[in-house]
């Protein structure tokens, strides 16, 4: 947390973090995964921007070799491929709300998460 510590709403740094895992030039604006929006509490835009954490991750772990037996119902392919699904869920679910939530800080761990799943998905070259 020591990177959000101080800041008060760390919107800039949210967005870095998508844009890390989205692979995305570190600063650009007007995206639908712009600190604006994450200060806004805009969920159709932070929905869509989950929507695009949901596809690229699917095409990175796509890329991954897995066993036969990790493809198998419970496999981590599987589990996966389960997750990717639900997130695309909540995305779609937030696209379509009228509600906002400005300053929401339960966007800082989604961040750290992403960004966590980045470096692990980049160590291992995917």
């Amino acid at each position: 947390m020591e990177k959000y510590s101080g800041m008060g709403y760390p919107a800039v740094a949210i967005e870095h973090d998508f844009e890390i895992f989205l692979q995305k030039q570190i600063g650009g604006r007007g995206q639908h995964y712009d600190a604006d929006f994450f200060r806004a509490g805009d969920r159709k835009q932070i929905g869509k921007a989950i929507e695009d954490v949901a596809t690229k991750l699917e095409s990175r772990i796509n890329t991954i070799k897995f066993s036969a037996l990790e493809t198998k119902d419970g496999g981590e392919k599987a589990r996966l491929d389960v997750v990717i699904n639900s997130i695309r869920g909540i995305a779609a679910d937030m696209i379509q709300s009228k509600k906002n939530e400005p300053y929401d800080y339960h966007w800082i761990l989604v961040a750290e998460l992403i960004l966590a799943l980045d470096s692990i998905l980049t160590h291992f070259g995917f």
